[in-house]
C-alpha cells in the first residue's frame, strides 16, 4: 500500500526545497530564520549574525544593520553589540538613498528595510528612530509605489514604516494573492488584527497553496507563504473553539466576547525564556499574569511579574529569570519534551476596564514531530475564557446593597433626639449636614470636578461616532480628524498635531488613551475583524 502525502505536506516540503535552494545571499537567510525560527538552521544564522556582529565602522553597511536587526529582534545580540548596531544605525540613517540622480540598490530592498525596523524598534532610543525614520522618508514610499514592486514586498515596506512609527501611515495591501503574507506578518506581530480578515485571509492561503508553485517565487517570498501554512491550523483552531462558544448563544459567553482575551504563545528566541502576551479581545486587558502547573516540573519567574496593561491586538513580551527554560541553542520543543510531564498548563488571568478578573488556562503538549521538517513539535491548545471572580452583576447588586444599609444607618443616627441639654436646635440641625458630608466623604469621595468643555466636546464626538460603528481604532481618529475635533493635551496627540497622526506616530499610546475613553463612555465595542 502506497502512503498517500496531505496536500499540505506536500507543499510544505516544495516550500522548503526552494527555501534551501534559492537563499544564497547572508541577508535571506538571516530573514528566513528570523521568520521561520527553525532549530536546524540556528547554526548557520548564529555564524553569520556573529560575522555581522564583528564589522565596524564603514564595514557597517546596509546589509549589515539589517541582519543585525534580526538577530536583534531574535534576542541574540549582547548589550555591547547593541551599541554598536546603535552607532551603525546612526551612521546609515546618513547615507543618500540617491547620489547624482542614481538612486542606490537599499530602497527598493523590502527584506533589508525591514531588518532595518527592527533594529530601530529594539534600540528604541528616541534621537536614534527620529533619524532613522526622517532617512526612510526619503525613499520609502517611492519604494512602495514604483512600477515594479510587487505587492508582497509592498506588505513588508508597509510592515517596516508601522515599525520605525507609522511614519508615512502606507496601507497594506488587500489583494488576494498577499493574504499568506499578511498572516506571515501577523504571525509575527508586525500586523494588528484590524488589518486582516482572519478567515478569509487563512482560506484564501490554502487555496494558493493547491495552486502550482510559481517558478518566479524567490526564498523570502517562499518563507513567508510557508509560514502562513505553519500558523493557519492555529488559527482555524482558534476559530473553532470561539464557534463553539458562540453556539451556547448564552448572555455570559456574549458579555465575556465583548472585552479583553489574552493568548500565550512561546517566543522561540535564540536565549530562549520569552513569552507572548496577545490580547486579542476589543478593549485592554489590565494586570495580566501566568501561572503554572506545580505538577509539571516548570515554575516560572516572570519579569514582569504583572504587566499593567496589553491594548486590543497589542503584544507583550515577558522573560523567565528561573534559567529553567531553554537556554543557548535549544528549543521549546526540546526544552518541553525534556520536562518529567509531556503536558504543561498554564493560566493567563487578566481584567477588564472595570475590574472584573478573567482567566483562560491553556495546554502546552509536547506530542510528536512535524510531519515535514521532522523536529519536535510543541502545541498550544486554548482553553474556555471565563471569569475567575465575583460577576460583575452580582458585584454591583452586593455594592448597591452595602450603600443602601449604609444611608439607612445614616438615617436613623441623625434622626435621634439630642441629648445633651446645653445644646440648641439651630446646632443640632447644622451639625447633621457636616455629619452626612463626613460620611459621603469617607464612603463615596469628593464629587468630581466639571470637564473642560474641550473634553466635553471630546466625550460627544466619540459617542457620535460611535453610533456609526467604526470598524477599529484608525476609524475613530480619522472621524475625530473629519469633524475638526480639537486634541487633548496628552501624547501622542499633542506632540503629533492632530488625532490621525498621534495614532499613527505611536499606535499603543494612542489605542490606550481610546480604550480608556471608550470604556469611560461605557460605548459599545468594536466588532471583531470587518464586518460580513
Amino acid at each position: 500500500m502506497v502512503p498517500v502525502t496531505p496536500p499540505e505536506v506536500a507543499v510544505r516540503v516544495a516550500l522548503r526545497t526552494r527555501v534551501t535552494g534559492a537563499c544564497h545571499r547572508d541577508l535571506s537567510k538571516a530573514f528566513v530564520w528570523w521568520l521561520l525560527r527553525e532549530p536546524e538552521r540556528r547554526p548557520e544564522f548564529a555564524s553569520i549574525a556573529m560575522m555581522a556582529a564583528r564589522r565596524e565602522g564603514a564595514d557597517q553597511d546596509f546589509k549589515t544593520i539589517s541582519i543585525l536587526g534580526y538577530a536583534a529582534d531574535a534576542g541574540l545580540l549582547s548589550e555591547s553589540e547593541l551599541g554598536v548596531l546603535k552607532q551603525g544605525l546612526g551612521r546609515l540613517a546618513g547615507r543618500a538613498p540617491a547620489v547624482n540622480g542614481v538612486q542606490m540598490g537599499f530602497p527598493s530592498d523590502p527584506i533589508g528595510v525591514l531588518g532595518v525596523a527592527l533594529a530601530t524598534a529594539v534600540i528604541a532610543d528616541p534621537g536614534t528612530t527620529r533619524q532613522v525614520a526622517d532617512w526612510a522618508t526619503r525613499f520609502l514610499k517611492s519604494s512602495y509605489t514604483r512600477e515594479r514592486a510587487e505587492d508582497w514586498e509592498c506588505c513588508l515596506f508597509a510592515a517596516a514604516d508601522r515599525k520605525i512609527g507609522h511614519a508615512l501611515g502606507l496601507p497594506i495591501p488587500a489583494s488576494g494573492a498577499t493574504a499568506d503574507v499578511r498572516l506571515a506578518l501577523l504571525s509575527v506581530d508586525l500586523l494588528d488584527y484590524s488589518d486582516v480578515d482572519l478567515q478569509q485571509d487563512v482560506a484564501l492561503t490554502l487555496a494558493l497553496a493547491e495552486q502550482e508553485l510559481p517558478e518566479a517565487f524567490s526564498c523570502e517570498r517562499s518563507a513567508l507563504r510557508l509560514k502562513a501554512l505553519e500558523w493557519a491550523p492555529h488559527v482555524r483552531l482558534r476559530a473553532a473553539a470561539a464557534e463553539r462558544s458562540s453556539s451556547s448563544g448564552s448572555s455570559e459567553t456574549e458579555d465575556l466576547r465583548n472585552g479583553p482575551d489574552i493568548h500565550v504563545f512561546w517566543g522561540p528566541f535564540w536565549t530562549g525564556g520569552v513569552l507572548s502576551f496577545r490580547n486579542e479581545g476589543t478593549e485592554a486587558a489590565k494586570n495580566v499574569r501566568l501561572q503554572c502547573s506545580a505538577e509539571s516540573g516548570w515554575r516560572p519567574i516572570l519579569r514582569p511579574e504583572v504587566v499593567a496593561s496589553i491594548s486590543p491586538g497589542a503584544t507583550a513580551r515577558v522573560v523567565d529569570e528561573t534559567g529553567q527554560t531553554p537556554t543557548h541553542g535549544q528549543s521549546i520543543a526540546d526544552f518541553v519534551h525534556s520536562l518529567p510531564a509531556k503536558e504543561q498548563t498554564m493560566t493567563a488571568t487578566f481584567e477588564d476596564r472595570l475590574g472584573e478578573k478573567r482567566e483562560r488556562e491553556f495546554r502546552v503538549v509536547a506530542a510528536g514531530r512535524h510531519a515535514s521538517t521532522e523536529s519536535l513539535a510543541v502545541t498550544f491548545y486554548p482553553g474556555t475564557l471565563r471569569r475567575s471572580g465575583i460577576p460583575r452583576v452580582l458585584k454591583n447588586l452586593v455594592d448597591r446593597m452595602h450603600r443602601f444599609s449604609e444611608a439607612e444607618a445614616l438615617s436613623k443616627i441623625s434622626a435621634r433626639p439630642s441629648t445633651s441639654a446645653g445644646r440648641s436646635q439651630a446646632a443640632e440641625s447644622d451639625s447633621a449636614p457636616h455629619a452626612l458630608a463626613g460620611h459621603r466623604k469617607t464612603h463615596v469621595g469628593k464629587k468630581s470636578p466639571r470637564r473642560n468643555a474641550r473634553y466635553e466636546r471630546i466625550d460627544q464626538a466619540l459617542g457620535e461616532i460611535a453610533a456609526a460603528h467604526p470598524k477599529n481604532h484608525e476609524e475613530v481618529f480619522r472621524f475625530l480628524d473629519g469633524r475638526q475635533v480639537a486634541i487633548p493635551n496628552r501624547k501622542p496627540f499633542k506632540g503629533a498635531g492632530g488625532w490621525l497622526k498621534g495614532f499613527q506616530q505611536n499606535r499603543p499610546a494612542a489605542s490606550v488613551w481610546l480604550s480608556q475613553a471608550w470604556g469611560r463612555l461605557d460605548l459599545p465595542a468594536f466588532a471583531r475583524g470587518p464586518k460580513k
